[in-house]
Order: C-alpha cells, then sequence, then structure tokens
C-alpha cells in the first residue's frame, strides 16, 4: 500500500478501502447527521415558512375602491380590517378545528398581513384590477388543511358581514305603530309602502328583474305583488274612512275614546289655526300691494314684474289657506264627532299586518340577493401557496447527502490517521530489528577474532 502511495501517489480505491475500513463509524456519523440535519433543516425551514392566499372580492351595490369596502348598509370597512384581531377571534370561534391557533401570538408579531396589488385593466382606462394577498405564517398551523380553512374563512370576513348585516327597513312601519291616531298611522304605512316598492326598484335597477331569488320567483314577481297591493288603495280608502266619520283609536284600559287622541287632535288644530291666521294675513298683504292700497306705500310705482310676484303669492296663499280650512274641518270631525269602531280598528290592524309582512319578505329578499351576489375568487386552484420552507422529503434528501460527504470524509481522516500511525510504528520496529542484527553481527565477529588470536 505505501508503495501504490508512492509510485502513483493517493489512488481512488486506497480511498474507498481506506473508508470502507472505517464503515461501521461511517455508517454511525452518517445517520446522526441524517436524523438531526432533517429535524434541523425541517424546523430551521419551518421558521421561514408562510402561506400565501391570492384572492379577489366582489361586493354587491358597494362601489368598493382598491383600500376599502363599502357595504350596502352605508358601512365601510378598509381591507386591512380582514387582519384585525375581533376579525381573526371571530374566525377561530367560528370552527373547532382553529382551536389550537394561537390568534394573540399571530397577531402580536405581525405574523398575518394582507395587501392589495391594483394594475389598470386597460393603460389610460382608469379601470383597476385589484388582488389581495393574505400571508401568514406556517408555524401556526398543525396541517395544510387547517391553514387553507382558516386563512379561506379570514379573506371571507366581508361576504360574513354582509350575513349578518342588519338594514333597518322598518322606519315608517314603527312610527305607524307608535301613533294614536288612525290618519297619522295610514300616513305612516302609505310612506312605508312606498319606501319598499323604491327599494325593490333600485334592487332590479342594479341586478336586473329577472334575478331569480328562490324557488324560481323573481324580482319582477314579487315587485308586482307589493305593486298589486299599493293599487288596491286599501290604505287611502282606510283613511279617507277614518276622517269621514271621525274614528279614533280606542282605549285599551277604558275601551272607550282614546281621549289623548283627542288631546293630540286639539293641540293640532291649534297650530292649525295659527298658520291660518298667518297666512291669511300675508294675504291680505298682498291683496293691498296688488290693489295698490299698500299704507306703507310700496305698492305705488310698482313695476310689472313685482305685481306678477304678487299676484303668484296670493294664489299660492290662497291655496294655502284652502288647504287649512279643510284640514280643520276634518280636525273639527275627530274633536267634536270622533268615535269608536271595532270593525275599522281590525281593518287598520289586518292592513298593518300586511305592510309589515312586505316588509319582512323584502329585508330576507335583499340579504339574499347581496350574498348570492358577494364572491371571492381565488387565484390559485389549491386556494393555497407554502413558500419559503421545506418538506419533509427534501429535508432527509439534503440531509442524506450531506451526511454521506461528511461521513465519509471523517471515516476517510480516521483511516488514513489510523493507517499512518501504524505505518510509523512498524517503522520503528524494523529500524530497532536491523540495528539489532547488525550488533549481533559485530559481536560474532569480534568474538570470531579473539578466538584465532588464542
Amino acid at each position: 500500500m505505501e508503495n501504490e502511495k508512492e509510485e502513483g501517489g493517493v489512488t481512488l480505491g486506497y480511498v474507498f478501502r481506506t473508508i470502507f475500513s472505517q464503515k461501521w463509524l461511517a455508517l454511525i456519523i452518517a445517520a446522526v447527521i441524517t436524523v438531526a440535519g432533517t429535524l434541523g433543516l425541517y424546523f430551521l425551514g419551518k421558521t421561514n415558512e408562510v402561506y400565501n392566499v391570492s384572492f379577489v372580492t366582489n361586493l354587491p351595490g358597494s362601489q368598493s375602491s382598491a383600500s376599502y369596502f363599502e357595504f350596502p348598509d352605508g358601512q365601510t370597512q378598509h381591507f386591512t380590517e380582514a387582519v384585525s384581531y375581533e376579525n381573526l377571534e371571530k374566525v377561530k370561534e367560528s370552527n373547532a378545528a382553529f382551536g389550537d391557533i394561537d390568534i394573540k401570538k399571530m397577531y402580536e408579531k405581525g405574523d398575518i398581513s394582507v395587501r392589495c396589488d391594483i394594475s389598470e385593466i386597460v393603460e389610460g382606462s382608469k379601470e383597476y384590477s385589484v388582488t389581495y394577498m393574505l400571508t401568514a405564517k406556517s408555524k401556526y398551523f398543525k396541517s395544510q388543511t387547517v391553514a387553507r380553512d382558516f386563512l379561506s374563512a379570514v379573506s371571507n370576513y366581508p361576504n360574513e358581514y354582509l350575513k349578518s348585516m342588519k338594514i333597518d327597513y322598518t322606519t315608517a312601519l314603527e312610527a305607524s305603530n307608535d301613533t294614536i291616531m288612525y290618519d297619522k298611522q295610514l300616513d305612516a304605512l302609505q310612506e312605508q309602502i312606498e319606501f319598499i316598492n323604491s327599494e325593490y326598484a333600485d334592487l332590479i335597477s342594479s341586478y336586473g328583474g329577472n334575478f331569480v331569488v328562490k324557488n324560481g320567483r323573481t324580482l319582477n314577481y314579487f315587485k308586482s305583488r307589493l305593486q298589486a297591493f299599493v293599487d288596491l288603495g286599501e290604505i287611502s280608502r282606510l283613511k279617507t274612512n277614518a276622517i269621514e266619520n271621525g274614528y279614533l283609536k280606542i282605549d285599551e284600559e277604558t275601551g272607550e275614546v282614546n281621549q289623548k287622541a283627542k288631546a293630540k287632535y286639539e293641540a293640532e288644530r291649534y297650530n292649525k289655526e295659527r298658520e291660518r291666521d298667518i297666512a291669511n294675513k300675508a294675504l291680505t298683504d298682498a291683496l293691498d300691494k296688488l290693489s295698490g292700497n299698500d299704507a306703507s306705500g310700496e305698492g305705488s310705482g310698482s313695476t310689472t314684474g313685482v305685481i306678477m310676484i304678487d299676484a303668484q303669492a296670493v294664489i299660492s296663499l290662497t291655496s294655502q289657506i284652502a288647504r287649512l280650512d279643510k284640514e280643520l274641518e276634518e280636525i273639527d270631525n275627530f274633536i267634536n264627532n270622533g268615535k269608536i269602531d271595532i270593525n275599522f280598528d281590525g281593518q287598520v290592524k289586518d292592513v298593518y299586518s300586511k305592510v309589515k309582512e312586505f316588509t319582512d319578505e323584502f329585508a330576507g329578499i335583499s340579504s339574499t340577493v347581496y350574498t348570492t351576489r358577494s364572491a371571492v375568487s381565488y387565484l390559485n386552484t389549491n386556494v393555497i401557496i407554502d413558500e419559503g420552507g421545506r418538506s419533509w422529503v427534501m429535508s432527509l434528501v439534503i440531509s442524506v447527502c450531506a451526511a454521506i460527504v461528511l461521513a465519509a470524509i471523517i471515516a476517510y481522516i480516521v483511516g488514513w490517521s489510523l493507517q499512518r500511525k501504524k505505518a510509523e510504528k512498524s517503522a520503528v520496529s524494523s529500524s530497532v530489528f536491523v540495528e539489532a542484527q547488525t550488533q549481533a553481527a559485530v559481536t560474532d565477529e569480534t568474538v570470531s577474532d579473539e578466538t584465532d588470536k588464542e
């Protein structure tokens, strides 16, 4: 072997024989490095591994900008509220599978974030495509499936808001229920039904009358049902009946005429009389100006334009006074001839129930439209993208390769060192043996010489 090294240098065969001489050491080292390396590489990569979710969102009835979402109830939310602590908590509580996720640590360390990327669809068009990117470190999730479900839920926060959104469509309806006068109640019910009708018109304008809401029924169908009720004129008929007959609401405690309603009409009469007196005074002044009998002298020398203005004022004031006289007559009828009618009260309650039914129906329909037309579209078929980390397989492959190389190097060094020590020891032994032989030869020669002399 020494001759092989001296004559041709270190050959490949020599290297492999040297390594093989320490095969058990090499195997132990390779095993230790493989295990330690695989674990180390995997968990080290895990600290830098992130999950990304790219998506676009569409909210109905909203002119959303890149920076905020605008909801049909008028509320606006900045897109970064998707990763607010409150929203993360809501998402965590929505699914038992998210129970192990440390929301507090994730939020405080900024290990979850969202950004938006804006690009103009056509240069100069001022129409933009907005893509949102949700990123979270993978160390908070026990599996990619949990991460995908959690981040999907976070990205859906605008839609979840839409589902829970409560728009109050009952303002006039509640007002009608609070009044103690039939005519005022029926006015409020008329206002409520007109409001719902206009809301249907807005939905149809935005999403089309053929938008299917439920059971194949469209927005046009539900609006036509409401319009049919309006066309019946039931509310107007009842109001006319109440005014002509002086119907007053029943006092639930006494079963008699509601005296509070009478007091309301008396207070209203006082205000109407003052309003009529003011209008009468204004009418007298306007007529004086037209006739040139204005005591202040302002009427004389009036231009044609001024005369026309005064004439218009006379017409307007005359109409106002006539209206006030009619209203005072109606109020007097309630005060002087007011009476109760059980059947009429039942008819008003029936109309109230119908209006409430239409209102509740529309509330459900609008919610269906908004939630149906809302959507989150993901730019990756798997929803989630894993970046920055290493899989177990990749960590194992890298560790095995490194283990083989390092184990071979160490085994070669150890084998070479042992062979060198053995060679050095052998050389020393050979030197002693040669010296001993030389010394023995010298001794034999000396003894022979002494024998010859004798």
